[in-house]
């Protein structure tokens, strides 16, 4: 009796579990994005950004992509520990510092902290233009 309960179980649990796993798909497709960020004339020589989904552009992700930017003002974004971003257009905001940073933070303007406030912005699509997300800061 045992061992038929147990069969007929299978039988529901797993088309379930496939259909589960079928819907997941991985979650969004994400498109590469990798941009250098620059201070002045030179280089934002560390610190983090984040991609806000613009909604007011019809971006309806919840996903906020982010990535660190290197000595060399370059950076690589990430989705939920994969590399790339949702398409869409995104508010792009920067601390310029985090914890456990090596190198002293740079002086930027306080707007790029703030997704309310920024107005650093990118477009991620499947064929960006080349320097489409490179990104431009002041003091």
């Amino acid at each position: 009796m045992f061992f038929r309960i147990v069969q007929r179980s299978w039988v529901v649990v797993l088309p379930l579990a496939l259909l589960a796993v079928g819907c997941s798909g991985g979650g969004e497709k994400l498109y590469p994005v990798q941009g250098k960020v620059t201070l002045d004339s030179g280089p934002l020589t560390g610190g983090s950004l984040q991609f806000h989904p613009d909604t007011s552009k019809g971006n309806k992700t919840q996903s906020m992509p982010s990535g660190v930017i290197k000595e060399d003002g370059t950076y690589t974004v990430s989705t939920n520990g994969k590399l790339g971003a949702p398409e869409g257009a995104y508010k792009v905001t920067i601390m310029p510092s985090f914890p456990g940073m090596t190198t002293t933070p740079a002086q930027i303007n306080g707007m790029y902290s703030n997704p309310q406030t920024t107005n650093l912005a990118v477009d991620v699509t499947a064929t960006p233009t080349p320097g489409a997300y490179d990104l431009k800061v002041t003091r």
